[in-house]
């Protein structure tokens, strides 16, 4: 018996393409049509991140900055390491099912403060605390143009970041 708004099971050999974990459960996918009239698996959300056929990738909610979905396109914008914005991912998905809600869920859910801050001389930058598992890890997203390896400007950033710790606790 199949539950209203639930998608079957993804098979074995969807779940080893997109080299999901058997510890991570799959809470949705899309797929595209493919010649001859298949559709292929293009994405994948599982409880710990998003999956994506087409480049790949494994990346972790707490990577993920924003999404957006403007029908049939997801587009993905991720956050490096070093706080550096990373290009947007586009991903065509014709059959959505529950993908679109499934991202901006776990997204949302990641985070526990997203706050925009002034560091000085016109420079501005958001910062986002985000749970990972126990721990809450913090990341800064320097405005478009802004230089994120100038040393004023990471000790702005620095400063701000332990201010608003401090401030809240976290």
């Amino acid at each position: 018996m199949k539950w209203p708004g639930r998608q079957p099971r993804l098979p074995g050999p969807v779940l080893a393409m997109l080299q999901v974990p058997p510890d991570e459960r799959v809470l949705a996918w899309g797929s595209t049509d493919r010649a001859g009239g298949t559709q292929t698996v293009v994405a994948a959300a599982t409880d710990r991140a998003l999956y994506v056929q087409e480049t790949g990738e494994r990346i972790p909610w707490e990577q993920i900055v924003k999404a957006t979905w403007d029908e049939p396109v997801l587009d993905v914008t991720r956050q490096a390491a070093d706080g550096r914005t990373l290009p947007v991912l586009r991903v065509r998905v014709e059959t959505p099912n529950d993908l679109p809600a499934a991202v901006r869920e776990r997204v949302t859910d990641s985070v526990i403060v997203s706050e925009r801050r002034d560091l000085g001389g016109g420079a501005k930058a958001l910062f986002v605390a985000r749970r990972l598992g126990d721990d809450v890890r913090w990341t800064v997203v320097f405005d478009a143009g802004l230089d994120h390896e100038d040393p004023a400007l990471r000790a702005a950033a620095d400063a701000t970041l332990a201010e608003l710790r401090s401030s809240l606790g976290i």
